[in-house]
């Protein structure tokens, strides 16, 4: 189970990557706030999606 929660933040951390890098490209600001929000929102949908599929 560790080795799936480890995983799970590696991709949230790859998606906020890549969303940063749209930000940057589109000219809008970019702080640690907006990492950790889309971070936290890709973990929630990730686990949520999870949860329905254990039903």
């Amino acid at each position: 189970m560790t080795q799936g929660l480890i995983l799970l933040v590696f991709l949230a951390a790859l998606v906020a990557f890549g969303w940063t890098r749209l930000r940057r490209r589109l000219g809008m600001r970019i702080t640690w706030e907006t990492i950790a929000t889309v971070m936290a929102i890709f973990i929630l949908a990730v686990l949520t999606l999870w949860a329905f599929s254990r039903r």
